[in-house]
């Protein structure tokens, strides 16, 4: 009763959503420029149940909006007495607000609860680049956000939270025409990178705040042509990531169990790999593994009325390690593209033990046909497939296992002149057909993706 409500549609999937979109730009003679751009959405939407539990949420969203705006100017490359360089400095802002119902049954009549959410976002990003003679190049950045968001739950008075963001980083550049003076190497480039990363949290509502986090990240990569159509990288890197607000203190009407405990996560990784060119094709190869210490992953957990929740806690240690693989060529006409990831990713528990973790699959790819056709247009065809999948159900005391069919798109395209329209003289028109077979495709547990969707897009520029 859950999967199709009336006319054999999915019960509560409606969405009604208005958009749009609009950039500027403008480039002086002498290279320097600015841009403007802004976009917004509103829209009113159901969310169907989760069809792999007895008790699912039953929500809908009765008004969304969201509204973003950037500016951002640069000087353009420029003489220097010791180089060349350039500075930018970009303005984000990012306003919405969400309000959510929560229903007693199937009918999504009779509200139980409620929620409204409004949000901001302010981002502040200064990046400059020296170029010193042809081969040393160093780059430094600076990045500033605030994320403010204001909850209210039923009648209650407002919640207020706050989290600031910042970090500091340059990196270096070198370039050789060999691999250290190692002959048949050549266009070797190497790079090394650091930074220092800071978080705070002013507002925490009525919840415990977090103190002020510190951490740094860095990363060294080389690279070299092995030939003129071989190209060998590596790099190594240690990337921080500090808990999000919605981490932290969000309850989702009594879904999550918050925890403002949580405790940043720290990534370690490193890939290795290779590139081959040759005519018109392209293959990729790249072996990886990281390590993610205190990964925050959901859990579920029990409140005191026995209930099921989910709780977003740090897992002990993530370790991934797999090999992606991508390849491009021309057959005639017609290209044709793809990508494959193979990957084991387990969790670590604190004695050594491995368990399996949430929307970790072990593989997953695509295949892109895309060629003319008559009338001139042009054909395009992909199949994407993920593999087997786990996830935590507030029902159950271990994971669910699900799995997902592939998914066949199929689309054309084609694109007309017209005459005497200024500026926007190109329409292009394109028709497409989403999952094709209409098959039930899984991408969350007992959530899955639409069925056969049939999509008409004008763009004109």
């Amino acid at each position: 009763e859950y999967l199709t409500g009336e006319n054999d549609l999915r019960l509560n999937s409606d969405e009604e959503r208005f958009d749009g979109f609009a950039s500027a730009r403008y480039r002086s003679d002498e290279g320097s420029w600015f841009s403007a751009t802004g976009s917004g959405i509103r829209l009113r939407r159901g969310v169907a149940p989760e069809a792999h539990v007895d008790d699912p949420r039953l929500w809908r969203y009765p008004y969304q909006r969201r509204i973003v705006g950037a500016l951002a100017a640069g000087t353009g490359m420029r003489d220097l007495s010791f180089g060349r360089g350039d500075l930018e400095a970009s303005f984000g802002m990012d306003f919405g607000r969400t309000e959510i119902e929560a229903f007693a049954d199937e009918s999504y009549q009779d509200v139980v609860d409620t929620e409204t959410g409004n949000d901001r976002t302010l981002t502040l990003r200064t990046l400059g680049d020296l170029h010193l003679g042809t081969d040393t190049d160093l780059r430094a950045a600076f990045t500033f956000g605030d994320v403010f968001h204001e909850e209210i739950i039923n009648s209650a008075p407002p919640s207020e939270y706050e989290q600031r963001l910042w970090s500091l980083g340059g990196e270096w550049e070198q370039r050789w025409g060999s691999l250290f003076g190692l002959d048949g190497q050549a266009g070797t480039r190497l790079t090394m990178g650091l930074a220092l990363d800071g978080s705070d949290t002013p507002k925490s509502g009525d919840k415990e705040p977090v103190e002020t986090l510190w951490d740094w990240g860095g990363r060294v990569g080389l690279s070299t042509l092995a030939s003129r159509s071989t190209l060998l990288h590596a790099s190594v890197s240690r990337r921080t990531r500090f808990p999000s607000l919605r981490e932290l203190y969000s309850g989702a009407l009594g879904r999550f169990e918050p925890n403002p405990d949580l405790k940043p996560e720290v990534m370690l990784g490193g890939e290795i790999g290779a590139t081959w060119t040759a005519a018109a094709s392209e293959v990729q190869l790249v072996g990886f593994h990281q390590r993610l210490d205190d990964g925050i992953v959901r859990r579920r957990v029990t409140d005191d009325n026995g209930n099921g929740k989910f709780q977003r806690v740090n897992q002990s240690e993530v370790r991934s390690t797999g090999v992606e693989m991508l390849a491009s060529t021309m057959l005639g006409p017609v290209s044709l593209s793809g990508d494959l990831t193979l990957q084991r990713v387990r969790g670590i528990e604190p004695d050594g033990s491995e368990i399996f973790l949430e929307y970790e699959p072990p593989v997953a790819g695509k295949l892109l046909l895309e060629g003319p056709l008559p009338w001139q247009t042009i054909g395009l065809a992909g199949v994407r497939y993920v593999g087997d999948q786990f996830c935590e159900n507030p029902e159950l005391e271990e994971l669910d296992q699900f799995s997902s069919n592939p998914r066949l798109d199929l689309g054309l395209q084609r694109q007309f002149t017209m005459r005497g329209a200024g500026a926007m003289q190109t329409a292009a028109l394109s028709v497409s057909l989403d999952n094709v077979l209409d098959e039930a495709i899984f991408d969350q547990c007992g959530l899955p993706q639409p069925g056969r969707t049939l999509r008409l897009q004008v763009r004109i520029f």
